[in-house]
């Protein structure tokens, strides 16, 4: 990277961060709100989803006219009023961007599976509490086995999908657990070139809560040209993502979830490979549909 591209990652982080914070306080006074006046719960709900939007609107014309990034917004099955569950290979911090770009431009706000930890990180922490991010643990407590600390995350995630039920917003899960490194890519051993093994688990409590509740499960397949890690990202390192979207109604889903994500990362695998020639294309919309 060239100083002029160091100077502007620092410049959009700072950007960023003020932006957040700036959202941050009045997230802050609506959880008051809420908190004292216990009948306002949906009204602050509404308004809290407009400020997320309005971020994501703002975020989205920083990185293209002053980063200069360029990608592409494919259509979703997914309007305002409709329960979503977002899957996406997964590179860097830059994911969480670009899948709000796609997922808020005509549909709810996209809320995320996050860390405990987070909590107590400032700025990040009052989003996680204020949209009601489930909250998984890392690890066991001294008190919990691994596989009791795994039945708690179940639990916590299967209670954030029943959540959706009422809030009516999207749910993402990176399904492979962490980002994409060529080192971890040897480590889990994985049969994909660009890929991590997907895990069910997550997906499918969450996806098992919301099937018979007119739900859609988008899965989102990420190209940076070239591939660049979140730095290098918003310092305008000449990134192209291209992006494609495949959309499945849950109710049609086979009850192997895992059979069904396998399929999907082996059909992900295939468009990364095409490089450029992803294209943008317009989403599947019935489980088993061939993708262009």
């Amino acid at each position: 990277m060239t100083l002029r591209q160091h100077a502007l990652a620092t410049l959009s982080v700072s950007f960023m961060a003020l932006h957040l914070a700036m959202w941050c306080v009045g997230l802050v006074v609506l959880e008051i709100v809420r908190l004292l006046i216990p009948p306002t719960t949906r009204s602050v709900r509404r308004v809290a989803a407009r400020m997320y939007h309005l971020a994501v609107r703002t975020d989205n014309w920083w990185l293209r006219r002053v980063v200069g990034v360029q990608w592409n917004i494919p259509a979703v099955d997914v309007g305002p009023g409709r329960i979503a569950v977002v899957i996406s290979n997964h590179r860097s911090w830059s994911d969480t961007l670009l899948a709000q770009s796609v997922i808020c431009a005509h549909g709810p706000i996209l809320k995320f599976l996050a860390k405990q930890e987070l909590v107590y990180v400032p700025i990040l922490g009052i989003i996680v509490l204020s949209f009601e991010f489930p909250r998984l643990k890392r690890k066991a407590s001294q008190a919990q086995s691994e596989e009791q600390r795994r039945e708690s995350d179940r639990a916590r995630v299967t209670e954030a999908a029943l959540s959706l039920r009422e809030t009516r917003a999207a749910l993402m899960s990176f399904v492979e657990g962490t980002r994409f490194t060529e080192a971890k890519r040897i480590e889990l051993n994985s049969p994909f070139q660009h890929l991590l093994p997907p895990r069910a688990g997550g997906f499918s409590a969450i996806v098992d809560a919301v099937r018979d509740h007119d739900a859609v499960v988008v899965d989102l397949t990420l190209h940076y040209e070239p591939d660049v890690s979140f730095w290098q990202f918003i310092g305008g390192v000449h990134t192209r993502v291209t992006i494609h979207a495949a959309s499945f109604p849950a109710d049609q889903l086979p009850g192997d979830l895992r059979g069904w994500l396998w399929q999907r990362w082996e059909e992900k695998e295939g468009l990364l490979a095409q490089g450029r020639n992803l294209g943008h294309p317009t989403p599947t919309k019935q489980h088993g549909g061939a993708l262009p």
